[in-house]
């Protein structure tokens, strides 16, 4: 079954793997950056071990009362 349009190209397994990785670890560098902003990084702790955690600026809480109020207002 031949298909119409497509094109086979090879190429370096290490050249797109090493482009990835780059990618990769520019976002994952500015998702850090971003996370130390408005979060706390838990690296102690039994259930808290490698989370992360709003500061407290960012915390804006509602109880379910609060929440359905400014809805129906």
């Amino acid at each position: 079954m031949r298909r119409e349009g497509f094109i086979l190209v090879m190429v370096d397994e290490g050249l797109v793997g090493g482009g990835l990785f780059v990618v990769f670890n520019i976002r994952k560098t500015y998702l850090k950056e971003i996370m130390k902003e408005i979060g706390t990084y838990n690296n102690k702790g039994a259930h808290k071990k490698s989370t992360w955690e709003l500061k407290p600026e960012y915390r804006h809480y509602q109880s379910a009362e609060e929440e359905e109020e400014m809805q129906t207002a």
